[in-house]
């Protein structure tokens, strides 16, 4: 009974893993309302579908189009869509990480120093992510332009940023 009940405990929690990163897309349309109320926020819209990829945890693909703000006008990215695949896994801390990264959560990063993400609350609905700058490219190279706000009165400075997604279909993310 009890090698019954472990079984079926590892079952379970590989299910949960798997869902975690099955083909959800996950989505948010800044309005310009929330937009003007938050001036350093630097992207519009923000897409997120996590997707399996054999022997990982699998891999988040995202895709912002910049807001068209004064810092977004002087870089020549306001109104102009970047994308990036990001390697996805179970954060296990260490030296050279940020202190606000937490030990166990969902941790994705970008290729060619492009920065990362962590997943802070998974819930019904609803995914909140935060990071401190996810390299997104034009698809010429390596990331040309940061998924964050940044510092106010330093537009050379992007800060912690927090996003909340909502669940959308997956047509939404393509």
């Amino acid at each position: 009974m009890r090698s019954i009940i472990c079984i079926s405990a590892i079952l379970a929690a590989g299910v949960a893993g798997a869902q975690e990163f099955g083909g959800e897309c996950w989505a948010r349309d800044y309005s310009a309302e929330h937009l003007a109320k938050y001036p350093e926020q630097t992207v519009e819209r923000l897409r997120i579908a996590f997707k399996p990829w054999e022997g990982t945890a699998g891999v988040a693909e995202i895709r912002a189009t910049m807001a068209d703000t004064p810092y977004t006008q002087a870089d020549g990215t306001a109104g102009r869509s970047y994308s990036n695949i990001l390697l996805c896994s179970l954060h296990e801390g260490g030296a050279g990480w940020p202190d606000w990264l937490e030990a166990g959560k969902m941790t994705c990063q970008g290729e060619c120093d492009g920065g990362f993400f962590q997943v802070a609350e998974l819930e019904p609905g609803a995914l909140v992510i935060r990071t401190e700058g996810v390299a997104v490219s034009d698809g010429e190279g390596c990331g040309s332009t940061l998924v964050a706000d940044v510092m106010k009165g330093n537009p050379e400075r992007y800060v912690m940023t927090t996003y909340k997604l909502e669940s959308a279909p997956p047509g939404v993310c393509q």
